[in-house]
């Protein structure tokens, strides 16, 4: 009896050490697998201030900066990005042009085109065969509420007389996050303002980032978090490996199994 209680805890011992070994691998890679260290991430010096440079926003979060050129990696290949007085994206082409524009259009990145270039979004399609011209103020990974707070901070054109507000089931769901690490998984400088239902109205939640000092009390951001947000309850915790990672991928066995055979591959 002693001698098979010494075997199945060697034969314990071996599958613990190689599923350590096997989830740091595949966490360095892959950002949906997530263990203990993800409840305080690392946040880098120099990332932040690269945040706090080019997209960082006190009241919405992040937002594409005024009269400036994003460098975007897509499918290996660089596409730069070219952004207006307004913080509007277009085309390179026309950005020296005088336009008079008839609508603009508010969204996540299903509005911004993310994977076309800069002459190729619908708003650009739209303005070629008639005499109207579009603003495309579409930011990736915005939720309705940031559109909302993006609209109406937003000094539009008086002439302009028609809003297009474009939105997909994940610019719902993003609406209930204050910190979207919860609910995309390593998405850690993604701070945001949201709604609140408070006394059958709609109350407005301040981005819980304010500056980069706000990074030196991080821990005590992200704890007062931990009680608030939705996704922690219903998505993080849930897919939280933890040690040891034997009994902890049994938990969710059939979700789990999918994720490291997905990883693998893309790996």
């Amino acid at each position: 009896m002693v001698t098979f209680i010494i075997i199945l805890a060697i034969f314990f011992i071996a599958i613990e050490f190689t599923l350590v070994i096997t989830i740091n691998h595949l966490q360095s890679k892959i950002p949906w697998i997530i263990t203990e260290k993800d409840e305080y991430p690392i946040f880098e010096e120099k990332k932040v201030q690269n945040f706090f440079e080019k997209t960082f926003d006190t009241n919405l979060g992040w937002n594409w900066k005024p009269n400036t050129v994003h460098k975007e990696k897509i499918f290996s290949k660089i596409n730069k990005i070219y952004f207006g007085k307004f913080g509007e994206r277009k085309s390179k082409k026309l950005k020296n042009k005088k336009k008079r524009y008839h609508f603009a259009s508010f969204g996540d990145s299903f509005v911004f085109c993310r994977y076309v270039k800069n002459n190729e979004t619908w708003q650009e399609q739209i303005t070629r065969p008639s005499s109207y011209q579009g603003l495309n103020l579409g930011v990736g990974n915005y939720g309705l509420d940031q559109i909302y707070l993006k609209y109406l901070n937003t000094k539009l054109p008086k002439n302009i007389k028609t809003i297009f507000i474009g939105f997909v089931p994940e610019t719902l769901s993003r609406c209930l996050c204050s910190w979207k690490h919860y609910h995309e998984f390593n998405n850690i400088y993604a701070f945001k303002p949201k709604f609140i239902n408070y006394k059958n109205n709609l109350k407005l939640v301040s981005n819980p980032i304010k500056d980069t000092k706000s990074f030196i009390d991080i821990r005590k951001i992200i704890n007062i978090l931990k009680k608030n947000e939705f996704f922690y309850k219903e998505k993080f915790i849930k897919y939280k490996l933890s040690f040891p990672y034997f009994f902890s991928l049994l938990s969710n066995p059939k979700f789990n199994l999918k994720l490291f055979i997905y990883s693998i591959f893309k790996i």
